[in-house]
């Protein structure tokens, strides 16, 4: 009887460790915010309220850099601006529709003037923050509302690799 016990409980704590040694790896935490003109941070997760110069970008209706893309005219899209963090320049890269698990570290090959691409639904994009990098992915878009504003998913790393 003492043997089949032993037995027995060999077995379960052989399951637990089985089931749970083969448990999936846990999901990133994806988080969801609309971002517009007056500005966000990231690595807080709050949009800014009073001034947009404090934040890591805005959204805005023209071209940063003074830029006018052909395929993208100025006042029908919404781009993300953030020169005012370092060095007045612009600092996003657009990688198209992808999957944004894919992205794993930052790409510093930014967009120039005239070849900066809009904020479009589908697209992933990389940016700089005051504090890091973002890569996000945009759900919508309103370029009929003043303060432009955009549905994004985002995950925020405060180094150049995006460690989900």
């Amino acid at each position: 009887m003492e043997k089949i016990k032993k037995v027995s409980l060999s077995i379960i704590i052989f399951c637990f460790v089985l089931f749970n040694s083969c448990k999936k790896d846990e999901e990133p935490v994806y988080f969801k915010a609309t971002i517009k003109s007056y500005g966000f941070d990231f690595s807080t997760g709050k949009a800014e309220t009073s001034e947009w110069t404090n934040s890591d970008g805005r959204t805005t209706l023209w071209q940063p850099g003074s830029g006018n893309n052909p395929d993208y005219p100025n006042n029908n899209y919404i781009w993300w601006m953030n020169s005012h963090i370092e060095n007045y320049s612009n600092q996003t890269k657009n990688l198209g529709e992808i999957d944004i698990t894919t992205v794993k570290s930052v790409n510093k090959n930014w967009d120039t003037v005239p070849d900066i691409i809009p904020l479009l639904k589908g697209h992933v994009y990389v940016v700089k923050c005051r504090d890091g990098y973002v890569k996000f992915k945009v759900l919508s878009t309103k370029t009929t509302v003043m303060s432009s504003p955009v549905e994004i998913e985002y995950y925020f790393s405060s180094t150049e690799k995006f460690e989900e």
